[in-house]
């Protein structure tokens, strides 16, 4: 029977433990900790948004320039070929 008072004795020296200053503030902690990396991730993926949308938008300029930039080609005419002679060789000096 002393085996089984001492088993009921730790049992309840676990709980008062369990409910100590000391696990509620690590439990604290780790909400904090965790809080704070939801945070983080919130604020990496508002920059990942921005930074898709510059892309999007610079694409978008550049694709708009280089359209004009073909049209206004398509108007003018091409300008003639010149003939460029190759270099001599001039051997190993």
């Amino acid at each position: 029977m002393k085996g089984v008072v001492s088993d009921r004795h730790a049992e309840k020296k676990m709980i008062v433990t369990m409910n100590s200053k000391e696990v509620l503030k690590r439990r604290a902690e780790a909400r904090f900790r965790q809080e704070a990396r939801a945070l983080d991730g919130q604020k990496a993926m508002t920059e990942y948004e921005a930074q898709v949308l510059a892309i999007r938008e610079k694409t978008a300029r550049l694709k708009a320039l280089r359209l004009a930039k073909e049209a206004q080609g398509q108007n003018e005419e091409p300008a003639p070929k010149t003939n460029v002679r190759p270099l001599k060789n001039r051997g190993n000096r």
